[in-house]
């Protein structure tokens, strides 16, 4: 069962004035998943990914001293379209979606939650790699490490104090050693 709310919820009640149900939200997804496969048939390149962000999750999730997870509001379906159609299969890693939580937060500790029940310790420190502003207003609730993707460039997190913001994932040299120290 989906946790009806979030930014779906809140459109359409705002717009609206009516409550949505778990059959509403069912078929608001099959719509959705139904486009996003059209339009990964008509023009691939629509789901391309942040520069090196592939690479760099294949060299991270390959490094035995890292426990890689995926954290997003995405619904799950839509959420694999993206990820497997830039080359990231996120069943190989703890992942959560907003199919079971409602809230950043929530999804962000299921993550972590299950990294700890995979490696059987606790994380010694978490880095959360996000490009929006809901991704560091989290981290700091939950008091976990973040580094920015401004790929817009539009310098909101930068705006916001964030001091470690790169532009995409390319430079993966950097971002590990960021990771390590």
């Amino acid at each position: 069962m989906l946790p009806i709310g979030g930014i779906t919820e809140e459109i359409i009640v705002t717009n609206t004035n009516q409550a949505l149900n778990e059959s509403d939200y069912q078929r608001m997804i099959t719509n959705l998943i139904s486009c996003f496969n059209a339009e990964l048939d008509i023009n691939p390149s629509q789901f391309s990914e942040i520069p090196g962000a592939a690479a760099f999750f294949k060299q991270i999730k390959t490094d035995k001293n890292l426990a890689v997870g995926i954290a997003t509001g995405a619904w799950e379906q839509s959420a694999l379209i993206k990820l497997n159609a830039i080359g990231i299969d996120p069943p190989e890693v703890s992942f959560c979606n907003s199919n079971y939580y409602k809230s950043r937060a929530d999804i962000t500790q299921d993550v972590i939650r299950q990294l700890k029940n995979k490696t059987r310790i606790a994380p010694d420190k978490i880095i959360y790699f996000g490009d929006g502003v809901w991704d560091y207003k989290t981290c700091q609730e939950l008091g976990i490490d973040f580094i920015g993707i401004d790929y817009h460039q539009d310098g909101k997190l930068k705006g916001l104090g964030v001091d470690r913001v790169f532009v995409d994932y390319a430079d993966g040299v950097a971002l590990l050693r960021i990771i390590r120290t």
